[in-house]
């Protein structure tokens, strides 16, 4: 398609999975062609050169050598993310450098209503792990086991049922399906 309508420059897009919570993603970079590192970091995307884990993978990184193939320069941008939840602050940031590189203004209102959303969340997550933390051993509920945290649990999409297979405890049901206790 790109060669198509002749464009010079392949953008892909994607997080970058710390397996921690960010408060202020940074957005990282890869590109195909050494000669457009200055202008990419221009916009505000820093490169990390003691990459170990996350990396770029799947189609993004494929795309970078396909264009490089073609000749064409490609750049890959990745929000910072943990990886558990849904990240619209990730995705702001991604946005905002992106539309700087595009010259473009990106009305990013509905993002900044989901970030909140989400910050709201990962406030409960937070003070609910406080909690589980200062019980006694014996007081812990019998299902969760004391050593749990939720930096343990990563469910998400399509890949729930394979995370927690049968379990009975992890699957939502019709209130009115559930027999009473009493």
């Amino acid at each position: 398609i790109a060669e198509k309508f002749k464009a010079k420059r392949i953008y892909t897009l994607g997080g970058y999975g710390t397996g921690k919570l960010i408060d202020v993603p940074h957005v990282l970079y890869a590109v195909n062609k050494p000669e457009i590192v200055d202008e990419v970091k221009s916009y505000g995307a820093i490169f990390n050169e003691g990459e170990l884990t996350g990396g770029i993978i799947g189609a993004s990184g494929l795309i970078l050598g396909l264009g490089e193939l073609r000749g064409l320069e490609a750049v890959c941008y990745m929000g910072e993310t943990s990886g558990y939840l849904v990240d619209p602050k990730s995705a702001q940031a991604v946005l905002a450098v992106l539309a700087k590189a595009l010259n473009l203004t990106v009305d990013m209102k509905e993002l900044e209503a989901r970030a909140q959303e989400i910050e709201k969340i990962i406030t409960k997550i937070k003070e609910l792990e406080q909690q589980q933390q200062h019980l006694p051993p014996h007081a812990a509920p019998a299902h969760v086991a004391p050593y749990a945290q939720v930096e343990d649990v990563r469910l998400a999409g399509a890949h729930r049922d394979d995370a927690i297979g049968n379990d009975p405890a992890f699957h939502f049901r019709d209130p009115a399906q559930v027999a009473d206790p009493q």
